[in-house]
């Protein structure tokens, strides 16, 4: 197995892992999964978005040597795997992220806090609760 399709099958193993993860936390909602299992959610959603933003820069570093970033983005559904990749991670994991780190729960950028937060709280568990359980 040569390296390069050794990372398209990572990817691929991500992907579906990922996709898997992103059921399971919708199905959180659902069931009323414990608080300890939401935050760990959170963070493996948070690691699979570095993964697809760090494979996202790689490839666009790599297009340079091909075929030209414009050429990626445009012929090879690079901008899917932008959209896909950072802005998800900097404006919904990384601050979830960050808020679940964070003494004060509601920090100045709480804008930036999605639906998956006030989905958590859902059921009356404030920040608080989430943090020190």
């Amino acid at each position: 197995m040569n390296k390069k399709s050794f990372w398209e099958n990572f990817i691929f193993t991500v992907i579906i892992l990922a996709i898997t993860e992103i059921f399971i936390e919708e199905l959180s909602y659902i069931l009323i999964f414990s608080v300890e299992l939401k935050k760990l959610l959170i963070i493996s959603g948070f690691i699979f978005d570095v993964i697809f933003s760090i494979e996202f820069i790689v490839r666009s570093i790599n297009s340079k040597k091909e075929k030209g970033f414009l050429f990626y983005i445009k012929y090879n559904k690079g901008w899917v795997d932008f959209l896909s990749s950072l802005p998800v991670l900097l404006f919904n994991s990384f601050p979830l992220v960050l808020g679940l780190l964070s003494e004060t729960a509601i920090a100045p950028s709480a804008f930036f806090w999605t639906a998956k937060y006030i989905k958590i709280n859902k059921n009356n568990e404030n920040v608080q609760n989430i943090k020190n359980k």
